[in-house]
């Protein structure tokens, strides 16, 4: 069979398959980081076995064999932490020459800006990585740095003031309005 070019295994020629298209799109754009979603010039498919490609070599079980193949094809194999560094390195570079309003000096402010507080967010629950956490607290950003959001006000609503008005919409008799109040 493999002379003319069949594969005993399927699930080899697959992943072959889609290597090769992901081979492509890096020689085409120059871009090691295959996104999780398809982008023009990308199947989807493709896009899902980068993903898994990623998650096996996270959990130790990419096989050495396929690992070097990615890597020498210019795959990024952990472009997301990456990401949340680069983000974290520009954040602690715009409140550094920014200033106070840090967010309205640099390109893409407000996006950093929601990142922080997204990851303030996930601190707080106690669902940002502990050293993720730890990174955030040492720099001063999980409580410390202004981000220009205020705080609200919530308006109590009386409950027992609104009653009788809903009562009496409603048809309820005074005398059990009155007793409410």
């Amino acid at each position: 069979l493999e002379d003319i070019g069949l594969s005993w295994d399927c699930f080899e020629s697959e992943w072959n398959r889609l290597f090769c298209e992901m081979k492509a799109f890096i020689a085409k754009t120059g871009n090691g980081i295959i996104p999780a979603v398809a982008v023009k010039g990308l199947d989807k498919s493709v896009c899902h076995w980068a993903s898994l490609q990623r998650l096996m070599y996270r959990k130790g079980t990419l096989s050495e064999k396929r690992e070097k193949l990615l890597r020498q094809a210019g795959f990024e194999m952990s472009h997301v932490c990456d990401r949340w560094d680069d983000r974290l390195k520009r954040v602690l570079c715009s409140v550094r020459e920014g200033g106070k309003e840090w967010w309205k000096t640099v390109k893409d402010g407000e996006m950093l800006r929601a990142w922080i507080v997204r990851q303030r967010s996930q601190a707080n629950k106690g669902q940002l990585g502990q050293d993720r956490s730890e990174r955030l607290s040492k720099e001063g950003l999980l409580g410390e740095l202004d981000l220009g959001y205020r705080m609200r006000a919530r308006k109590k609503r009386a409950l027992v003031v609104d009653a009788p008005k809903k009562m009496k919409a409603r048809g309820v008799s005074g005398d059990v309005r009155q007793s409410l109040v």
